[in-house]
């Protein structure tokens, strides 16, 4: 009997079967897709972070701003940091002068005068001495001063003064009578006035305080004048005199008047100690020059100069060194800075332009903003500070 044949058995490659193989593959294809999209969006991400850039433009105003330091200048130097070397004026000039008392009080009644033409239409000379009265029609009284003898058919000119004080003797020109002479005489013989009576009043002079103080101050000009044209014959040219402001010091002053006298005139005698200084031009400029940017506030920066209208004064003297301490000051034109505090980069992420506009313009500095953005999907301004580029313009 031969031997039985072994059956074998084929693999089952139906479509049932398959979901056994087939399902790792599908999680695997799935990881695959969620790594490439989170790859994808990190890209966009990063992509959108690295490009995304504002660029914000200001218009600054310019600032007027004037700073004031102390410099010391010194008799031979050194010249050092704030200190030149320089020439010092320190003389005592004196002088005596005559002046008027500016103030007067008006109203004191004093005797009008005035001249007249005395009148004769008669063929006899008439004599008439000396306080003849004379009548206005208002019966205001003059007299003649002095004796005289008015000519037949002739005039001649006297004064006449009022015979009361005061101002109602102050009358416009007019015919005047003569009382003393009969009636039909002061027919023939009157005065005549072709110009109003004056000096009615007159004035009281009396010395006051004001007086003597501008006095004072006209000589102490005067003085100063003079010293510092003494001074300038003796230094070189190219040296400038602090003439704004010249230290000085009265140290004597005598009046031959009293505040208060009744007087027309009063003489002053005064002795003034003179200080001033003197330094190279181009080395006094240049020095205040660099003070002035040296103390321009963190958050500004020149934009002008004008080093030629520098004023000083000089505040104080020390004759020990031969120095003087000179305060100087200089107006410049400053604007902002890009790193004033007002563009705090902190403050403008994420700002729309309009936003940035808006918070930039309230400040009175600002007088105008552009933002641009970039690429052109940029909507704000990006959270990272070296993508804000802030600009400037004067």
């Amino acid at each position: 009997m031969p031997p039985k044949k072994k059956k074998t058995t084929k693999p089952d490659t139906s479509r049932a079967a398959r979901p056994v193989v087939d399902k790792p593959i599908n999680v695997y294809r799935k990881i695959a897709f969620t790594f490439v999209g989170i790859a994808v969006v990190l890209l966009v991400v990063i992509f959108y972070y690295t490009f995304s850039n504002v660029k914000i433009s200001v218009k600054s105003m310019e600032e007027e701003t004037t700073i004031d330091f102390i410099i010391r200048i010194k008799e031979g130097g050194p010249t050092t940091g704030s200190q030149l070397a320089g020439h010092i004026l320190d003389v005592t000039k004196t002088a005596q002068a005559e002046f008027e008392s500016s103030f007067s009080l008006t109203g004191e009644p004093a005797q009008a005068t005035g001249m007249v033409r005395l009148m004769n239409d008669s063929d006899i000379d008439q004599p008439l001495v000396a306080t003849t009265r004379l009548l206005s029609p208002d019966d205001v009284l003059f007299r003649i001063r002095e004796s005289v003898v008015v000519p037949a058919n002739g005039s001649i000119e006297a004064e006449a003064y009022a015979d009361q004080p005061g101002v109602q003797g102050e009358i416009e020109p007019t015919r005047f009578t003569i009382p003393g002479l009969n009636t039909s005489r002061q027919l023939e013989v009157y005065a005549i006035s072709d110009q109003k009576m004056t000096g009615g009043t007159k004035a009281a002079y009396q010395v006051t305080a004001e007086d003597l103080d501008k006095a004072q101050i006209q000589m102490i000009d005067e003085l100063t004048i003079q010293a510092s044209n003494e001074f300038k014959s003796t230094i070189p040219a190219d040296v400038q005199i602090l003439e704004d402001k010249i230290l000085t010091q009265v140290t004597k002053r005598e009046a031959d008047a009293e505040i208060g006298d009744s007087s027309e005139k009063f003489s002053l005698d005064l002795e003034v100690r003179i200080i001033t200084a003197a330094a190279n031009r181009t080395q006094l400029t240049n020095l205040v020059g660099d003070l002035f940017r040296n103390n321009i506030p963190a958050d500004k920066t020149l934009v002008g100069l004008d080093a030629g209208d520098i004023s000083y004064e000089i505040q104080n003297y020390d004759p020990v060194e031969k120095a003087v301490h000179v305060k100087a000051s200089i107006s410049g034109q400053v604007s902002l800075r890009s790193t004033s505090p007002i563009f705090d980069k902190d403050k403008l992420i994420g700002l729309s332009g309009p936003e940035v506009k808006s918070y930039l313009e309230n400040f009175t500095s600002v007088l105008g903003v552009e933002v641009d953005f970039s690429p052109f999907w940029v909507r704000t301004v990006p959270n990272m500070k070296d993508h804000i580029e802030i600009e400037i313009i004067e």
